[in-house]
């Protein structure tokens, strides 16, 4: 239920804000109203996880309403799987971070492809976790 009302929400704020600022009022309760409405549709819009293919140079992850983050696959640094939350942060050299954070799908893809293209510098046991095998 939470999985659908989260896009439900998100258009509301949406839709509310466009009907606010099209029949905008100059009152200070409006134009609060109206800011804050219009602040967390962005809000909102920002907060969406990115979607992270990976290449054969890298990972990216595109936003919607964000830059985009890249990071080629020799510049990784660091890997740390969350064991409770199911969170996958990876780390760049110059300090760019990639979350796979648990509202995106496919966590095991992500966790053999980071096995296949970063072995040598990973762990023996890595990612101490069944991999999904394709």
């Amino acid at each position: 239920m939470a999985y659908w009302a989260w896009p439900l929400v998100t258009l509301y704020f949406v839709l509310t804000s466009i009907q606010r600022l099209i029949h905008f009022q100059v009152s200070l309760p409006s134009i609060s109203t109206t800011a804050l409405y219009v602040m967390f549709t962005i809000f909102l819009l920002v907060s969406f996880p990115g979607t992270i293919p990976v290449t054969s140079d890298g990972i990216v992850q595109s936003f919607w309403l964000r830059r985009n983050k890249r990071i080629p696959w020799k510049n990784i640094v660091e890997i740390n799987t969350g064991e409770k939350s199911r969170t996958v942060a990876i780390t760049s050299s110059d300090g760019t971070e990639i979350v796979h954070s648990d509202l995106l799908v496919d966590r095991p893809r992500m966790l053999l492809e980071l096995k296949q293209h970063c072995g040598e510098n990973l762990p023996p046991d890595f990612p101490r976790e069944p991999l999904a095998q394709s």
